[in-house]
């Protein structure tokens, strides 16, 4: 009897022991193994060296990260896939996605919804790794349900920093820690020259260069770029001081990379790249004889509302502080006018010519 209890408790104890073992097991798993491993990751990749990773966190798909030639161009995105910032308090409304459509291994959608300061925001992301460019087309459309004062759309790829980075976009900065501009005036090609401060990586961040980002008669007026090297992120802010109902937000981003270390070379692949990714073209140049052009300036100015019947030409038209008549320059714009007449014996020039002298 004594010896069958004892054979039992025995039993119990290397029961216990095993028990106490797999957890130990398991714990040591849970420590080791990241906790996204089984996580279901979107990755995008091409044969120029591009991958993204979009991250699937808990709360949803997170933006995640971008690598060329396994290179991460910054630290991942973690905290959702895109962001509404309080112009007000600068807090920071992050939102996740929640359903993804993988359309090929170079492209995929992500949609979801939320809520800020009572208004429902819907968003959808696409992501597209062409092949055979070091670039990612990144578009972003999205609506309130409600006009919302004080919010704007943040779009970018990073929250925090482990590079040091300079900035150029001409002709307000050059290599520069900061840039802020909003709205963004125009300019030739709307990216942001990046490069880090070791120029192991640099990088075109911007607007593809279809999108009708400056129109005065639409929103996409207000897109604005800011960047504080260590403490704010290169990012476009979207909306000005508000989100309006009416309107559905679309904004084409591209991010134009290169690892080439040696300035000029990082130029011209970067450039290389952005031609290729925008299938940008050279239109030929048709040059004028001097007899043709001529002949379209003389019926320009005649026919321009610049000028004003019995004193002389404006400056400008489109700069009201511009719009006067430059009296140091009356003289000279008379004899001009002469010589028109001279050679083509039109009256008018000559009229022109004597009322400018008489103001």
């Amino acid at each position: 009897m004594t010896i069958r209890i004892e054979l039992e408790m025995e039993v119990k104890m290397n029961h216990k022991s095993i028990h106490i073992k797999w957890l130990i097991f398991l714990l040591f798993l849970y420590l080791i193994i990241p906790i996204n491993i089984y996580a279901s990751d979107i990755v995008l990749q091409n044969n120029a060296g591009i991958k993204c990773i979009i991250k699937d966190q808990p709360y949803g798909y997170a933006f995640g990260s971008i690598y060329l030639n396994d290179k991460l161009i910054e630290k991942q995105l973690l905290k959702g896939m895109v962001m509404f910032k309080d112009t007000k308090d600068d807090k920071e409304h992050w939102l996740y996605a929640s359903k993804v459509n993988k359309i090929s291994d170079g492209k995929a959608t992500f949609e979801g919804k939320g809520e800020i300061v009572g208004a429902t925001i819907d968003f959808k992301v696409s992501f597209e790794v062409p092949p055979d460019v070091k670039a990612v087309r990144i578009v972003y459309d999205f609506r309130v349900d409600k006009d919302i004062d004080n919010i704007q759309a943040c779009l970018m790829y990073n929250s925090d920093f482990d590079y040091s980075w300079k900035c150029h976009l001409y002709p307000w900065v050059e290599d520069s820690k900061y840039i802020q501009r909003d709205p963004l005036t125009w300019v030739g090609i709307p990216s942001l020259f990046m490069y880090r401060d070791d120029r192991s990586l640099g990088m075109l961040w911007g607007i593809d260069p279809n999108s009708d980002y400056l129109n005065p008669t639409n929103w996409t007026k207000d897109f604005g770029i800011y960047l504080i090297d260590g403490v704010m992120p290169a990012q476009f802010r979207v909306g000005g001081e508000s989100l309006k109902k009416k309107v559905k937000y679309h904004c084409p981003m591209q991010i134009v990379l290169t690892d080439v270390f040696e300035p000029d070379g990082m130029i011209i692949d970067l450039v290389d790249n952005w031609i290729k990714l925008n299938d940008y073209k050279v239109e030929s140049l048709y040059v004028r004889s001097n007899d043709e052009a001529l002949s379209f300036f003389i019926k320009g100015r005649k026919n321009t509302d610049m000028w004003y019947p019995n004193q002389g030409y404006r400056l400008e038209m489109g700069d009201p502080s511009s719009a006067f008549i430059y009296i140091g320059e009356q003289s000279l714009s008379a004899y001009f006018d002469y010589l028109v007449y001279e050679l083509t014996w039109d009256p008018i020039w000559r009229d022109r010519a004597f009322q400018q002298m008489d103001f």
